[in-house]
């Protein structure tokens, strides 16, 4: 884990890093651009530091380098429903954050992450029950696939660069 975080550092410190890490967001008339969402967000949005999440740990640098790690070293960080809304809301501040400059996406604990809990398959059976209708079953099954595609997506279509510093077996 500490070998990823540093190769992370180190890149940052590349001539390709460093350009990174200088980018400035573009601004008009007092408004961040997000240059790939295509959005505008007043400098007053929710930005990710000082974000407190109940499964994901996150600091941000001085020089706007996010390290974001999943914080459940004793499931080895697999996937739950709080992870999936923790990583949704953490990737809606960073990209709301004109400070954001980069990310580093890691697991505390000896592994990276070892995939979705097979709780979350339980619960999704268990909301699936409560539905008679085998049509509206397979369209919730739909909506949260659509939703858990959405959000694994979001660090590919983050503003700024993820660096997913990944270790373990």
């Amino acid at each position: 884990m500490q070998a990823a975080k540093s190769m992370a550092i180190r890149f940052l410190r590349t001539p390709l890093g460093k350009r990174l890490l200088a980018a400035q967001p573009l601004q008009a008339d007092g408004l961040a651009l997000q240059a790939l969402a295509g959005g505008v967000h007043s400098p007053a949005a929710e930005t990710i530091a000082g974000a407190d999440y109940e499964t994901i740990a996150v600091s941000v640098s001085s020089s706007g380098v996010v390290d974001l790690a999943l914080n459940r070293p004793r499931k080895l960080n697999a996937i739950n429903m709080a992870v999936w809304n923790d990583l949704a809301d953490a990737f809606r501040r960073i990209d709301n954050d004109p400070n954001a400059r980069c990310v580093v996406l890691r697991g505390e604990g000896r592994h990276f992450c070892t995939g979705m809990d097979l709780n979350v398959f339980s619960q999704m059976t268990a909301l699936s029950y409560q539905e008679t209708c085998d049509a509206r079953k397979r369209e919730m099954l739909r909506k949260f696939i659509l939703r858990f595609q959405e959000i694994i997506s979001m660090p590919e279509k983050c503003r700024v660069p993820v660096i997913a510093a990944v270790h373990g077996h």
